[in-house]
């Protein structure tokens, strides 16, 4: 029996306001859901010499200027070890039950926090609130498929919602300045935000992930193959209609099981476009023989080239087949997931670094006086969070010029930002100007890592297993981040030359990340060039083996050979048996 809050989610999908409407209103509840409980944590800098060093008769928690560092360095370990956690949660039981233990960990760690007096327990309650923020970014990013048009723009903005989250923090140091109000009833209260969303996330978020798009914008009815806009949209079942039909074929005629069998060759998100070739021509063909209205699978390279591994049978052009329809551990061991998530362990890292320990190098460099210096931590957390803008550029230039590139343009607004961050050491005249100015660049920075992060795993590998891989790779991140407050300490003990040093390793080390994205797209063209070779090899060696016994038969085998030919290829496009004709009687 359907629940209330399926219910109501069919409600929303439902009603007879236009499907864009809908699908607005769900895209802008999952970014208010980010906004609101996502990284809370990473505004940390305007906080961390006002209210959390104040005396508690002046409504401060009384910590020192260590134990804060070590603080923020317990929570970004933590939300990025949670992502290891939270995505086979989201994986095994849905984006609405992740995100209900999310909004759950933040209420509780928001309350502890209020009710904390000894170190300790100010370290569980910000690990609890930096614990539950990654599960939300996770869980909404299945909304970009209600936008199937602009996939990686939906996906930038989505994750880039949890920038308005980091001015969450902010805010509260502005009430307790203005007003004196105590952090512990700041944070008591912003627990009971925290709940109200989590009601909001009981009733309106999907037990599954979207999956199926709407027709169109001026199309109120849900997708179907007779729908004149079909060529636009991806239905992920007809997909696994076709390779369970392609599959049942392969083994069928073959006499043993497909090498792959583990896995199905189904993905959730699919944005290869074809070249106009002449293998692209032929598979267009075969889909449109499958059906008089061509196919939403037509577009989508990778999967046609995979189908065509699975019924040439070719051991190498099944091990060169797309990553997104690769098992999980191939998807794990490649290459191609190893770069992405080196490059945003690095950029990650340095991005957090540069939260953690912008007060103390500020006060190391004393390149402005005590007031100025608590005025720029101020503005930098206020850049910070009005990173949100930034995300429809990003997802417009994934859209437009690609990942590779993007990822190019990430490594290089981080070390531009890195430089101007350093300049007033140099160059005192204007340095306020130029400081602010790198904040500002490093929120432009900051707001591409994790879309590009995101978008890698995404369009690289598919959906299957987004949100483990999403999960191993914020792990990893997180366990770098545990040497966070060290390596502050460590610079800090240096001399005033330590943080310009460690300015300029950083731009050298992000400067050589840039061959990473080069390796990547290298490698992609070098798989499907394989691939390609090991399908055409396959043909030549299958028209040459039947080319030699047409010659050598008789009449009468010539045309038991002839009959026996067309019905196996007949089989093995589209499947003459009967399971194969039910599985795509759909289309």
């Amino acid at each position: 029996m359907p629940s209330a809050a399926d219910s109501f989610t069919s409600s929303l999908l439902d009603r007879d306001a236009q499907p864009k409407c809908s699908r607005m209103g769900l895209a802008v509840f999952a970014c208010l859901q980010n906004a609101i409980i996502g990284g809370i944590v990473f505004g940390w800098a305007s906080i961390d010499r006002t209210m959390l060093a104040a005396a508690p008769e002046d409504g401060g928690a009384n910590l020192t200027a260590i134990q804060t560092t070590r603080l923020f360095t317990f929570a970004s370990s933590t939300a990025m070890l949670a992502s290891l956690c939270l995505g086979p949660i989201l994986d095994a039981y849905g984006p609405r039950a992740c995100l209900v233990v999310a909004h759950v960990l933040v209420v509780l760690g928001c309350a502890c926090f209020a009710l904390s007096t000894e170190m300790w327990q100010f370290s569980l309650s910000v690990i609890c609130i930096a614990f539950g923020g990654p599960g939300v970014g996770l869980s909404i990013i299945h909304n970009a498929n209600l936008f199937p048009k602009n996939q990686f723009l939906a996906v930038s903005v989505l994750a880039g919602s949890i920038t308005l989250s980091f001015s969450v923090l902010a805010m509260l140091n502005s009430i307790w300045e203005l007003w004196h109000v105590g952090f512990r009833s700041l944070f008591g209260g912003y627990s009971l935000v925290a709940a109200v969303m989590l009601l909001g996330t009981v009733l309106i978020s999907p037990d599954a992930p979207y999956e199926k798009e709407e027709a169109g914008d001026d199309d109120n009815s849900i997708f179907s193959f007779d729908s004149p806009n079909q060529d636009d949209f991806y239905h992920p079942s007809a997909e696994e209609d076709y390779v369970d039909a392609a599959l049942y074929t392969y083994a069928h005629h073959h006499e043993h099981p497909f090498l792959m069998t583990d896995q199905s060759l189904r993905s959730t998100l699919r944005r290869d476009g074809l070249d106009d070739d002449d293998d692209d021509e032929e598979d267009c063909n075969e889909q449109s023989a499958l059906h008089k209205n061509k196919s939403p699978l037509r577009k989508h390279q990778s999967f046609l080239l995979s189908k065509k591994a699975v019924q040439s049978h070719n051991e190498k052009a099944l091990q060169a087949m797309s990553l997104k329809d690769q098992p999980f551990l191939v998807q794990l061991r490649s290459s191609t997931f190893a770069r992405g998530v080196l490059i945003f362990m690095v950029t990650s890292f340095l991005a957090n670094f540069t939260i953690a320990s912008l007060n103390t190098e500020l006060e190391d460099l004393a390149q402005f006086p005590v007031g100025v210096q608590h005025d720029l931590s101020q503005q930098f957390t206020w850049l910070l969070s009005l990173g949100m803008p930034y995300s429809v550029l990003v997802g417009w230039l994934m859209d437009k010029a690609g990942l590779e590139i993007c990822t190019l343009l990430t490594l290089i607004l981080g070390q531009v930002s890195t430089f101007l961050i350093m300049v007033p050491s140099f160059v005192p005249f204007g340095a306020r100007a130029v400081m602010i100015f790198g904040f500002a660049l490093y929120s432009l920075f900051r707001q591409f890592l994790y879309p590009v992060f995101l978008a890698i795993v995404s369009a690289r590998l598919g959906f299957k297993y987004f949100g483990i891989l999403t999960g191993v790779g914020f792990a990893l991140s997180g366990v770098a981040q545990c040497f966070m407050a060290y390596m502050v300490g460590f610079v800090h003990s240096a001399t005033s030359k330590g943080w310009i040093c460690f300015n300029i390793f950083q731009i050298v080390l992000m400067g050589c990340l840039m061959a990473v994205p080069l390796a990547d797209f290298r490698d992609m063209k070098l798989r499907e060039e394989k691939m390609n070779r090991a399908l055409r090899s396959g043909s030549r060696k299958s028209l040459r083996s039947s080319s030699r016994l047409a010659s050598s038969s008789t009449p009468l085998v010539e045309k038991k050979t002839a009959e026996e030919s067309d019905s196996n290829l007949s089989d093995a496009d589209y499947g003459s048996t009967d399971k194969g004709k039910v599985g795509l009687d759909v289309w």
